[in-house]
């Protein structure tokens, strides 16, 4: 549950922007609606109304105004979206904006501030001109100083609140994915987030704020074991329990505790077992003088039922997930697109997965003058190939031409063993406007009786005769992936409107080209490799990790005054583990010279869950700092490419004079 409540009084503050919006809309019908602002004065004159608002000020020419000015005015809509995100619409026109971010996407077209979105007194300034264009107004400015923005009242929707009431007929909101119901009182504005299995809810008097969260399926619990877990929740978060209660003889048994948390919040919490999970609600109010002061919302939150019917046309679906899938956006490339409901979801590094070893993965990179979406494929073919040994990656057949996302491209695909199991990728990949465009869908095969033993790993390899979705046509999208790709939609212009040059390293077929590190702390340097990926790259830190492609490196400095006895004790983990523990494989250990110095290698295999992978550990020290570079990698990963890089990484490692 601490994924939203964390955030719960910057939610609190957004929602200041929501309240006054009814008294000061203009009805159908009259002239224009309009405010005027003045930088550095605290109040603006909305629709002839004066009022007191937080002071515009200006910051690199832009002039920054109340996000709330745009909804008392003109009765624009401001829903929270997930995280620091929130959604603006007016009329035909919607704006997408994050706090502290510049980038700022206008009816699906990413556009860029001087000045990024900031919160100030718990109020969300805005550039006042972008918001003012993208919403369809105008924008003048008197001889005084005095700013005006106008805007036509016939460009706007019957309804500037975006509240559950908006649609007639309503009484109810619930989920009908996740199966809940609740009544809900006029003016209630919910939130949105990515996870539809948390719902948000603010009210235009800004009075309270609750949270609905649906678990996943379980084993029934009974109400006392709900209280246990409210109460281990409320003992972890820090907060103090003022009261605690089960109700058993209402419709729906459930538990309750009312707690007041670090920052001084007071918050009802609920949790109910029906339909086959755990839901559990949370409600805070500001600004109350006793724990008895959220009794007066029972009533709200006594309407809960953990059922949804979709015969009832009196309940408002709030569910964003349509026929098991989702929309997904990352605002930052301007992409919006669907993918089954059930999977992980990180829009921030494009990587999306379901519990059977289904994933997605998409990558932005600037693209080579003159390459074709041809030329990338087979770059990305050359990739894979260098990072599988052949017999644990194969191409299936040529690849074809594909229309995706308005621009022609191609797709590819190929199958590869992690080890343990194969799978099947299908690869598309486009060039627009400089720019080229990478999405990969794996999923697991079905392996059929005609499985060999590669003599070399020990590990299973398919033959020509092995199945999956694909065997017939191997070049066209499977179901889910095609799903994915016609729902796929690029902002092209705003990339190349507000992107530079920018690159994916982990996708860079040249594996000899490094970036020299160094570390004054401890005294070394070292060529790593460019496309490996930084896990901890603090050079300063004793202890740096970067992942690659089936394996990992490691480097450890640790001050110590008996290296002796690191090596000792580390000979003697490793080979006690040898003789207890299963797939482990001490294959021996050696001496060598690493920067000058002696040191010792430790020659490890390890086999878990049918991958078998060769690790290396390399101990030396000098002037009382011992050093410890550990390499690993998968022997279906252990190309002669891969091995290049670790050599010359290992070679390059330097002690500092």
């Amino acid at each position: 549950m601490e994924l939203l409540r964390k955030g719960a009084t910057l939610i609190l503050g957004l929602s200041l922007l929501c309240s006054g919006a009814l008294g000061t809309l203009q009805a159908a019908g009259q002239q224009d609606a309009s405010f005027s602002i003045k930088v550095g004065v605290g109040t603006a004159s909305v629709n002839g109304t004066s009022q007191a608002i937080i002071s515009p000020y200006q910051i690199k020419g832009v002039t920054m105004v109340p996000l709330g000015l745009f909804k008392k005015a003109f009765g624009a809509q401001i829903r929270l979206e997930d995280g620091n995100q929130v959604k603006l619409s007016l009329g035909k026109h919607t704006i997408l904006l994050t706090i502290s971010n510049p980038l700022i996407r206008v009816d699906g077209h990413n556009m860029k501030s001087e000045v990024a979105p900031a919160m100030l007194h718990s109020t969300l300034m805005v550039p006042l001109r972008m918001i003012s264009s993208g919403l369809g107004a105008t924008v003048s400015v008197g001889s005084k100083g005095d700013i005006r923005v106008t805007h036509a009242q016939e460009d706007t929707d019957e309804d500037g609140v975006e509240g559950l009431g908006s649609e007639a007929g309503k009484t109810k909101m619930g989920n009908s994915y996740y199966g809940w119901t609740l009544q809900y009182p006029s003016g209630l504005i919910p939130g949105q987030s990515d996870d539809d299995s948390v719902a948000t809810f603010t009210d235009v008097a800004n009075s309270y704020y609750f949270e609905v969260h649906a678990g996943m399926p379980q084993p029934e619990e009974d109400p006392a074991s709900l209280l246990d877990q409210l109460l281990s929740s409320a003992r972890n978060g820090g907060e103090t329990v003022l009261d605690q209660s089960i109700s058993v003889d209402t419709k729906v048994p459930f538990a309750r505790i009312i707690a007041r948390d670090n920052e001084g919040v007071y918050w009802q919490e609920r949790a109910y077992y029906g339909n086959g999970r755990i839901y559990t609600l949370y409600l805070s109010v500001m600004n109350v003088k006793s724990y008895k002061d959220l009794n007066a919302y029972d009533k709200l939150l006594n309407t809960f039922q953990p059922s949804f019917n979709k015969e009832d046309p009196a309940i408002k679906d709030l569910s964003q997930i349509k026929d098991g899938l989702i929309e997904q956006s990352n605002d930052d490339y301007g992409m919006t697109f669907k993918i089954p409901a059930e999977w992980s979801k990180d829009n921030s590094k494009l990587t999306y997965q379901g519990k059977d070893g289904t994933s997605l993965q998409m990558s932005i990179s600037s693209a080579v003058k003159g390459q074709s979406a041809e030329q990338w494929s087979q770059e990305v073919e050359q990739w894979m190939q260098q990072r599988y040994i052949e017999s644990a990656y194969h191409s299936l057949g040529k690849a074809l031409p594909i229309q995706i996302a308005k621009v022609p491209g191609v797709i590819q695909s190929a199958e590869f063993t992690n080890g343990a199991t194969w799978f099947t990728q299908q690869r598309v990949s486009i060039i627009n406007k400089g720019y080229r465009y990478l999405f990969s869908y794996t999923e697991p095969k079905v392996i059929s009786s005609d499985t060999q033993m590669d003599k070399g790993t020990g590990n299973s390899i398919s033959s020509s005769k092995t199945l999956s979705e694909n065997a017939q046509a191997p070049n066209t999208p499977s179901k889910t992936f095609k799903i994915f790709l016609d729902s796929l939609d690029i902002d092209y212009a705003g990339n190349a409107a507000n992107y530079g040059h920018i690159e994916d390293n982990q996708l860079l077929s040249d594996t000899t080209v490094t970036a020299l590190k160094s570390s004054d702390a401890y005294q070394y340097t070292i060529a790593i490799p460019r496309y490996w990926t930084p896990v901890n790259d603090r050079f300063e830190s004793n202890t740096v990790e970067y992942s690659f492609t089936g394996g990992s490196f490691k480097l450890n400095a640790d001050k110590t005054t008996d290296p002796d006895l690191a090596i000792w004790q580390l000979r003697s983990l490793y080979a006690e583990a040898a003789r207890t523990t299963k797939g482990f494989i001490l294959d021996g250990v050696d001496s060598t010279k690493i920067a000058g110095q002696e040191a010792t290698v430790f020659h490890i295999r390890q086999i878990s869950n049918g991958i078998s992978t060769t690790k290396q550990v390399i101990l030396l020290s000098r002037n009382g700092i011992a050093y410890k570079l550990t390499t690993s990698i998968s022997d279906v990963n252990n190309t002669a490419e891969q091995k290049a890089a670790i050599t010359k990484a290992l070679d390059s490692f330097k002690l500092k004079n």
